[in-house]
């Protein structure tokens, strides 16, 4: 009879042993909520802490680091300078006054084409006599349309690739104090030294149109102020 009752005590008391062990028992790797820890991420994406305080859980940004030219590489040179400017049926035609160019920008699409650099030979010729030369022009502009003169005049008439090209004037000539943008070209060699190649030019006209011209193809691009 004693027995007996022992069996039964030990029958008795096993649910609540198996229920303790479940409730204050330690889990193993299975029973682990893949949820808590810790996890990371790559920069640039945010790194969120599931585990911790309250203000551990909260998202971090991790900035991604702007990219820097080799120390050897050339910066951006800024020329200020004189730049006059004429728009013409089929392009542009520009002035550098710190160059003494004329750089001639005709469209072979509607945001580009083809750009060519001559001397300003009007300028010159000015600045070794002490007088403007004289421009003779051998037909009038339509009723629409504009004659260049001065320097765009000079290498309008004297050129005939440009005066086709170009076509005739659409606004007269324009002025102002502009700033020139050169981006240079290149490479660093295994040397950490700078190889020099082709770069970029660019320049806002007087109706915030941006050019950019490129050294390596000679064409430009063109990105009106409003479309």
């Amino acid at each position: 009879m004693r027995r007996q009752t022992q069996v039964l005590l030990i029958l008795l008391t096993l649910p609540i042993i198996i229920v303790a062990c479940s409730l204050f028992g330690g889990a193993n790797d299975e029973d682990t909520d893949s949820s808590v820890g810790l996890v990371t991420a790559t920069p640039g994406t945010q790194t969120a802490v599931a585990a911790g305080s309250d203000s551990d859980r909260q998202p971090t940004a991790t900035g991604t680091p702007t990219p820097t030219l080799h120390p050897a590489f050339p910066t951006p040179a800024l020329t200020e300078t004189w730049i006059a400017e004429q728009e013409f049926e089929n392009g542009w035609a520009f002035a550098i006054q710190d160059r003494t160019e004329i750089w001639v920008a005709i469209f072979t699409d509607e945001r580009g084409g083809d750009w060519t650099i001559y001397e300003d030979e009007f300028f010159l010729e000015t600045e070794r006599t002490g007088q403007e030369p004289t421009v003779e022009y051998g037909e009038t502009p339509p009723e629409d349309k504009v004659m260049p003169v001065r320097g765009f005049g000079l290498l309008w008439v004297s050129n005939e690739e440009v005066r086709q090209g170009l076509g005739w004037g659409v606004w007269i000539e324009l002025g102002q104090d502009s700033t020139l943008r050169y981006d240079a070209g290149g490479l660093i060699n295994t040397e950490g030294e700078y190889v020099p190649r082709a770069g970029r030019y660019t320049l806002t006209n007087i109706g915030n149109d941006v050019f950019v011209f490129d050294e390596e193809t000679s064409t430009f691009t063109w990105e009106p102020s409003s479309p």
